[in-house]
């Protein structure tokens, strides 16, 4: 008798393993793919095919005064990410990863670890975006965060500088609106959530695929304006070479367009605006938020038709309240 009940237990257990793994397949089979983010098999954009970085990355060059000529005084760091590693999709990190302050968000895919060998900051460990082939126009292939804290706390003048790079010769823009928004999003005035009232917008010269942009701060949603080079009007983001940019924005009164928005790339300044207006009454938060979330053109057109990587390295903000 003992048995002859030991084995329909057996029997049971075996079933009851059998339906856990199907089940764990089926729901394994439905997660999208995480890209792989060691650096051990990171993409390597070194031009010169430099091996990548081993993964235990030491002495993380800080940014100090010389890598930011052109923050005022006064201002105190709220985010710096030196990009020696990235860390998990759907996560928040306040240090770790290279994080040296403020604290980082990460939403969605579209970003991978990698190396480029003439990295300017966290030697050879970069991140990458990429925009795949396929890409929708009006879609952004990945998105991170970075801020002092949750709570969006406010403030009256933001300070930004980071290393920019596009390793191919060229990069496919959108046709109908000649551009992306490449460089994200900065909050000010609607503070419900919506972060994308400032846009970096790049804009190609000549046809697409092009090898060289201008900047553009887009403004919309409650006031519509693009703030495009009004000092140096050349192309200076060019493809295959590291740039550094910097800006400066200060918030405007409420009801007075006294606010001001200066930018400066590899030390030229190309913008210098002193009447922006930033927030109404309507709508009178100060600068809030940083998203990076490169959405690719706008609405209308085909989609995209190559694969196109942007690095960055090094990225730091600060600010006064």
């Amino acid at each position: 008798m003992p048995q002859s009940h030991a084995r329909p237990a057996r029997g049971r257990l075996r079933l009851v393993g059998l339906l856990l793994a199907l089940a764990l397949t089926a729901c394994q089979s439905n997660q999208p793919a995480e890209p792989d983010q060691s650096l051990a098999t990171a993409p390597d954009f070194s031009p010169t095919g430099t091996a990548p970085l081993d993964a235990a990355v030491a002495g993380i060059a800080v940014s100090g005064a010389s890598d930011h000529p052109n923050q005022p005084a006064g201002l105190t760091t709220l985010a710096q990410w030196a990009m020696t590693s990235l860390f998990p999709m759907s996560t928040h990190y306040t240090s770790g990863y290279g994080i040296q302050s403020g604290s980082w968000w990460r939403f969605n895919g579209g970003l991978t670890a990698a190396t480029d060998a003439a990295a300017p900051k966290s030697p050879s460990s970069v991140v990458a975006f990429h925009f795949p082939a396929g890409l929708q126009p009006g879609t952004s292939p990945g998105m991170f965060l970075g801020w002092a804290n949750g709570s969006q706390t406010e403030y009256s003048k933001i300070y930004e500088s980071g290393w920019v790079k596009i390793p191919s010769s060229t990069f496919e823009q959108h046709g109908p609106s000649g551009g992306l928004k490449m460089l994200g999003f900065w909050g000010s005035g609607v503070k419900n959530g919506v972060n994308n009232n400032l846009i970096g917008w790049t804009t190609a010269r000549g046809s697409s695929p092009t090898s060289a942009f201008t900047f553009e701060l887009r403004q919309q949603n409650f006031v519509t304006r693009n703030l495009t080079p009004n000092l140096d009007t050349s192309a200076r983001f060019t493809c295959g070479t590291w740039h550094h940019y910097e800006l400066l924005m200060g918030i405007n009164s409420v009801g007075v367009a006294n606010g001001t928005f200066q930018m400066w790339w590899d030390g030229v300044k190309t913008h210098n605006y002193t009447n922006v207006v930033y927030r109404t009454s309507a709508y009178p938060a100060k600068f809030f938020s940083r998203k990076w979330d490169p959405v690719w053109g706008g609405n209308g057109g085909n989609s995209k038709a190559r694969t196109d990587v942007l690095l960055i390295d090094d990225l730091y903000i600060a600010g006064a309240s």
